[in-house]
């Protein structure tokens, strides 16, 4: 958006690891800034939380009203962890072509398998910007290679769809294991962790009054020059927080790595504002 020189609004929906939408603060500044396009992730990107049905049904209405294209990026859905039925295909959010036409969705079977390096995904919309993605895929972004339409025939197949489902199911159950694993870890501590209940991310702040600094960039890189861990500052992808040093979590990693890890920060701020004793002579 920013090499294209376009316009762009960011509006705050997650406080202490949580979502809330002002609908009446977001359709004032659809109509203040003249707003023609709305982007949103589900979950919310790094978060793990989902959007609620009631929250999409809002704001489709809403872009209905004043004629804004909603854009659902979905390539983190379809892991939502107490859904009774897992589809491959989430019906609800089709049904909101049935409201309004004028909707974008992409999602990613592959990448609920973690299938790195051959990724593929849909994408839902009207004829008229279907159409228009084709036209720039074949003449600007290049086609797809002979694995990646093999790979894709497969994923979609109804012959192996138990065997998709229940490989989903089994990367679901091992990041909700990780992610009781860090809340058990960071329950004596002021640290937030984001009200996780869908894919396999999450996002934990660390108080700024523990960490003494305020700069996101100095303190990613004194956990690494320190105690050799990689955090990546979450206001990166434009969440801005005022009381915490906040980072995205992969739950997908090994527990034998992943809980060490986060109890080595932990640790490492413990004893930084833990005062050293006087020495008698």
């Amino acid at each position: 958006m920013q090499d294209l020189k376009v316009d762009t609004y960011y509006i705050e929906v997650l406080e202490e690891g949580k979502v809330t939408i002002n609908l009446h603060k977001l359709e004032d500044i659809i109509i203040e800034y003249g707003i023609n396009l709305l982007i949103m992730n589900d979950p919310l990107l790094g978060s793990g939380i989902k959007i609620t049905k009631e929250m999409y049904i809002d704001i489709v209405n809403i872009c209905k009203k004043h004629d804004v294209t909603l854009f659902i990026d979905f390539m983190y859905g379809g892991m939502e962890w107490n859904l009774r039925n897992l589809n491959v295909i989430d019906e609800f959010l089709l049904s909101l072509f049935d409201i309004y036409p004028e909707i974008i969705i992409i999602e990613s079977i592959s990448k609920r398998l973690f299938l790195n390096g051959i990724k593929n995904c849909l994408v839902y919309g009207s004829k008229e910007n279907i159409s228009l993605f084709e036209r720039v895929s074949v003449h600007s972004l290049g086609s797809l290679v002979y694995s990646q339409v093999t790979l894709f025939k497969q994923l979609y197949d109804s012959n192996n769809r138990s065997t998709v489902l229940n490989t989903i199911k089994s990367n679901i159950l091992f990041a909700m294991n990780n992610f009781e694993l860090i809340k058990t870890l960071l329950m004596d501590t002021e640290y937030v962790i984001s009200a996780c209940e869908s894919g396999y991310f999450c996002l934990i702040g660390v108080p700024y009054s523990e960490i003494g600094n305020k700069n996101n960039m100095d303190i990613a890189s004194k956990l690494i020059e320190n105690i050799n861990i990689l955090t990546i500052p979450h206001d990166r992808y434009l969440f801005e927080s005022q009381t915490h040093y906040y980072f995205r979590v992969n739950l997908s990693i090994e527990q034998s790595i992943l809980i060490p890890a986060l109890r080595k920060i932990v640790e490492f701020y413990s004893r930084s504002k833990t005062p050293y004793a006087p020495i008698s002579i």
